[in-house]
């Protein structure tokens, strides 16, 4: 116990003793502003010290001294999600290799989250943020801090944007089930006021018609609760017709869609062909396995967090009379579409 608390205590001055040099030496190395102007020997000496002291600069100490505090929030939807989870763990890689960590909200669960962020930003507890595909309500909230955000199937002026190509996704969906001879579709939508649900849904709408095949003009939309899901669902089966094929918004909705079928004798893909969006792990879980657009989730995750870092630092140099940007977006994130199951030619009559 006393040998944590010593090396608790430790402080630059018991650094500075041990190597022997000056306490501004310590500063520099400790800061990275040694080059040129404390010697490589020197600045050796003075790491290992560290090293042996067990030294540890403390957080405040180190936010007041280079303006950051090292650390951002990824916001997303739903922190229940595989796909949010994938996201997450490909951002923290390139951001620990950075010397940053990831804190993660939960957009959905309290409605002053942005206004949270905000202040957590401007209050320099966060150097910036992530924010996937916000509703427009909660981008008008986010306004103030644009300049220090990133945002994910979302497009607004001066905050950063990785998008993906959703209305490929769209497009590679509606044409797989075309070319197995599908001419009357369907469309379930989720109930969600973000602008990646929008995209899909023209999309879907507009690759539909471009090929010759009819849209049913109105569907019911659904949340991503599983069991409201299958409600849904079953009352979309009821208003069937003539479809043969249900493009769907998620893969949660997709397998709701089967579920629902299952219980009223719809068979999948005999009499209804179903595709998802997202190729998360409960598209492999379902029987059958789910045709259905893989977004990619690590590349996402990667981009985000390296143009959040490219922000942080345009910003850094902005400060020091730097006027150069962080550069234009990249383009959309390509999508794949994996055929399994779910799909096949549609029925006779």
């Amino acid at each position: 116990m006393r040998e944590d608390s010593r090396t608790a205590a430790v402080t630059s001055f018991d650094v500075a003793r041990h190597a022997g040099v000056s306490q501004s030496s310590v500063s520099l190395v400790l800061s990275g502003k040694d080059a040129g102007r404390v010697s490589p020997a020197t600045a050796e000496r003075i790491r290992q010290s560290v090293r042996a002291l067990g030294y540890q600069l403390n957080a405040n100490a180190r936010q007041l001294k280079t303006g950051r505090a090292d650390a951002v929030a990824l916001a997303v939807p739903n922190v229940d999600q595989p796909y949010f989870a994938r996201v997450l763990l490909a951002a923290q890689r390139v951001a620990h290799h950075n010397g940053y960590t990831v804190t993660l909200l939960d957009s959905s669960g309290e409605r002053s989250w942005a206004d949270r962020l905000v202040r957590m930003i401007r209050g320099r507890q966060l150097d910036g943020a992530i924010v996937y595909a916000p509703t427009r309500s909660e981008l008008a909230s986010l306004s103030d801090a644009l300049d220090s955000l990133v945002l994910v199937e979302t497009r607004s002026a001066g905050a950063g944007l990785v998008d993906l190509d959703v209305e490929g996704g769209a497009e590679l969906a509606v044409g797989h089930l075309a070319g197995l001879g599908h001419q009357r579709f369907v469309h379930f939508g989720a109930a969600y006021p973000r602008d990646t649900f929008r995209r899909r849904r023209a999309a879907f709408a507009d690759t539909i018609a471009r090929l010759g095949g009819h849209l049913a003009p109105a569907s019911p939309a659904s949340t991503f609760d599983l069991d409201g899901a299958t409600r849904v669902a079953d009352r979309l089966l009821a208003a069937l017709g003539t479809a043969t094929a249900v493009v769907c918004d998620d893969d949660l909705l997709a397998a709701a869609l089967i579920r629902a079928g299952r219980q009223r004798g719809v068979r999948v893909p005999e009499d209804l062909s179903v595709t998802g969006f997202g190729d998360v792990p409960l598209s492999r879980y379902v029987s059958p396995e789910l045709t259905t657009i893989r977004l990619p989730a690590d590349a996402v995750g990667e981009r985000a967090i390296a143009v959040l870092l490219a922000r942080i630092a345009a910003s850094d140099d902005r400060r020091n009379g730097d006027p150069d940007a962080a550069g234009p977006p990249d383009a959309p994130l390509p999508v794949e579409l994996v055929v399994r199951a779910s799909t096949t030619v549609p029925r006779s009559g």
